[in-house]
């Protein structure tokens, strides 16, 4: 059974949000909020056992002290697997997002009862994307209202493949997906399978540019402020003339900071959604 680092602390309640966002500019892969003290709450953020995990706390730790940040403890702890995946079960219930998807956990009891939805079977293992995080519902409802059937995708930094799947059944004529994890690949691979519509997904172990030369008719990317900021003109390469792209992972700040780039390039602001601190921006390529 393999043993996910995370970082364990006890924070402000309301620094939670902010302290989440530092942590996902870090790059976990999943966050837990706990019941503590009055006043304040105790959150396991769990990172890739590749990851440096004494590395991370010190610039968490860092992070914090810059953006005056109080913490009241933090600790370096270790967690299988499956123990996350039983407490993510059993705490999570089927939920909707948007006006068309309805999240169900693997092993969920409950059984839905939205109709006129799409059902999202979902197996997290450690990867990004539960459907519980604001930038993957801000993704998600993006998709419902930008793309068109019969379209060739892109999801670049696939994670546990949510958002490749929810293209899939919004009737995309073929998904992209890629994702540099292993592992992530694996369990999106799963997903698809679970939902029926892995036919129409390519899954890529690598960067976007493994993904080959062609064009796309709408990419998403729900990655760091930092990747997006680095990655931007090559995402800006991969998409035909009038597509679509749509970008988050991004807190409100950075989400002005990207905007500021498409100024340097072909492309327009087409729509900008704002949940909790996270943004999510879509635009449109003027050229081809």
């Amino acid at each position: 059974m393999q043993q996910w680092n995370y970082l364990f602390a006890s924070i402000s309640a309301a620094d939670v949000d902010r302290a989440s966002g530092i942590l996902w500019s870090l790059g976990t892969v999943g966050i837990e909020e706990l019941d503590s003290k009055a006043g304040r709450r105790s959150i396991r953020a769990y990172f890739s056992p590749a990851e440096n995990i004494h590395v991370l706390r010190n610039k968490f730790a860092a992070d914090c002290h810059q953006c005056g940040i109080r913490y009241y403890g933090l600790s370096l702890k270790q967690q299988e697997e499956m123990d996350w995946l039983k407490n993510w079960r059993e705490q999570l219930a089927p939920f909707p997002v948007g006006a068309k998807f309805y999240v169900i956990p693997d092993g969920s009891k409950r059984i839905p009862t939205q109709t006129g939805r799409f059902p999202l079977y979902l197996e997290p293992g450690m990867a990004f994307g539960t459907g519980s995080h604001e930038t993957t519902q801000l993704c998600l409802e993006s998709l419902e209202s930008e793309l068109v059937p019969g379209s060739l995708c892109f999801d670049i930094g696939t994670g546990t493949g949510i958002l490749a799947v929810a293209a899939a059944k919004l009737r995309a004529r073929r998904v992209v997906a890629c994702d540099l994890d292993p592992l992530a690949i694996q369990i999106a691979k799963a997903n698809g399978s679970k939902n029926r519509c892995a036919s129409r997904i390519t899954w890529v172990l690598g960067e976007a540019k493994e993904v080959g030369k062609r064009k796309c008719d709408l990419l998403v990317a729900n990655l760091t402020f930092e990747i997006i900021q680095q990655e931007l003109f090559d995402f800006e390469n991969r998409l035909k003339k009038g597509a679509t792209m749509i970008l988050s992972g991004l807190l409100k700040n950075q989400a002005d900071e990207i905007e500021k780039l498409f100024h340097e390039t072909a492309l327009t602001a087409k729509a900008r959604k704002d949940k909790g601190e996270w943004s999510c921006l879509v635009c449109t390529s003027l050229m081809g």
